[in-house]
């Protein structure tokens, strides 16, 4: 289970590279699709957790700055802080695992479910 929800980790930690200020715009359609592959054969627990796994990889790399602003300026102690960062990160990480659940639960045409159900999904 681990090694099947390490790739999604990491193609969402990637993710952060498609942002600014580097820019490599082309990599967020590779990690997406990466998810997405992930996402299709899955059972509905599989996919939530792969969806998790994502969630973690391009919070937990994106939001760095959260517990350098509580450690180094809020004064925070540095576990307080880690944890309280790592926290964030999981409960963000709740709204990928609920759009790859929501994607699976619902019976469709892999087509179907790769051009309608996973954008809808991941939009809500």
């Amino acid at each position: 289970m681990i090694r099947r929800n390490l790739i999604p980790f990491i193609a969402g930690a990637a993710s952060v590279a498609a942002f600014a200020p580097l820019g490599f715009y082309p990599l967020l359609i590779a990690t997406g699709a990466v998810l997405i592959h992930a996402w299709m054969p899955a059972s509905p627990g599989a996919a939530a957790r792969a969806g998790f796994a994502f969630g973690l990889g391009i919070f937990g790399a994106g939001v760095s700055w959260i517990y350098v602003s509580l450690h180094d300026i809020g004064g925070m102690p540095a576990p307080v802080a880690a944890l309280a960062t790592f926290l964030l990160c999981a409960f963000i990480s709740v709204l990928p695992a609920l759009a790859g659940w929501l994607q699976a639960r619902i019976p469709a045409h892999p087509a179907v479910r790769a051009c309608l159900l996973i954008p809808a999904a991941w939009t809500l």
